[in-house]
């Protein structure tokens, strides 16, 4: 009896981690928020997509929205219904075909010819018919309207994760020419951006990717309120701290793949170079150091050399 009791208690404890990604999570409808007045149409796609972030980030709910409508939809059989017909009203009296558990809507109005906007937000629970969270914000339609959706942003998270959570800035640079950063995969500029009211207390996901999507850097930050973060990405310190390599070997390899014209320029270069392990990297730069003695006494014969020497890696890396 007690062996298939400890044997019982065994495959529970096996199953756990193998069913640990089909923990249920509600699925969140965001709908489109309507335009109640006239002009300033960008702010609805403005403010739906970084509310979608905030629900995201707080990694409780599958979302359903514009992106994947469809497919949710087709999943379902429900292809007699159009994303097109999703109204509140369509979704309040179908809500157990649709099978959204909440969903979040809103309006704004722009004021004053278009200098100031209302921007109210709800979300509603069908199956309960209660309304979860309903707040009016009023703020400016220039620049400053990114502070409006910052504090919307944070007493929505607030209220979503039932947690008293504050701002911290989140400062993310980069050397890499022509880079892209992302955080939580929305681009927010290139080489230099900074955060200055990032949701504290939940995991932000930064990215830096070249001009052909390669990921460069990737690192899951959960800033602490109140707190400065300074993020940067320069290639040669990483491979320095991450790799054991000399800055100086790198670029000194980068310029010898650069003069084959394997690449083009060090954009290209970084993500493939990076695939190479520290081992390959050490060996590249004893044979460098031997090809510097070569180039000494004739110029340029070490570099072919070595060109030929690395032949095989750089296939490696393509």
């Amino acid at each position: 009896m007690i062996i298939k009791v400890l044997f019982a208690i065994l495959m529970v404890c096996l199953a756990v981690p193998l069913f640990a990604d089909d923990i249920y999570k509600p699925a969140i409808f965001i709908s489109s928020f309507e335009n109640l007045g006239e002009g300033n149409d960008f702010i609805g796609d403005l403010v739906r997509n970084s509310l979608r972030v905030v629900v995201d980030i707080t990694r409780q709910y599958n979302i359903v929205c514009s992106a994947n409508i469809s497919n949710y939809l087709i999943e379902r059989k429900l292809t007699n219904i159009s994303p097109s017909d999703l109204t509140l009203d369509f979704i309040k009296e179908n809500y157990v075909l649709l099978d959204f558990d909440e969903v979040l809507y809103g309006y704004f109005t722009p004021l004053r010819r278009g200098r100031e906007v209302d921007i109210e937000v709800n979300i509603t629970r069908p199956l309960e018919d209660i309304q979860f969270f309903s707040k009016t914000y009023r703020g400016s339609t220039d620049i400053d309207i990114f502070d409006t959706i910052d504090e919307i942003s944070l007493k929505l998270a607030n209220a979503l994760t039932g947690r008293s959570l504050g701002t911290a800035e989140i400062l993310v640079s980069t050397t890499v020419e022509g880079s892209r950063i992302f955080m939580d995969g929305v681009e927010a500029g290139k080489n230099r951006v900074r955060f200055p009211r990032a949701i504290a207390g939940l995991p932000r996901i930064i990215e830096i990717k070249d001009d052909n999507d390669n990921v460069l850097f990737s690192k899951e930050v959960t800033a602490e309120e109140g707190k400065t973060y300074d993020l940067k990405y320069n290639f040669e310190e990483f491979l320095y701290e991450e790799k054991g390599v000399d800055p100086f070997v790198y670029f000194r390899i980068a310029e010898l793949l650069i003069k084959m014209k394997k690449f083009n320029d060090l954009s290209v270069i970084t993500p493939k170079l990076s695939l190479l392990d520290r081992e390959g990297l050490y060996e590249i730069y004893q044979k460098k150091r031997a090809v510097g003695v070569i180039n000494f006494l004739i110029p340029g014969l070490g570099d072919v050399i070595l060109g030929n020497m690395l032949r095989p890696k750089i296939w490696k890396v393509n």
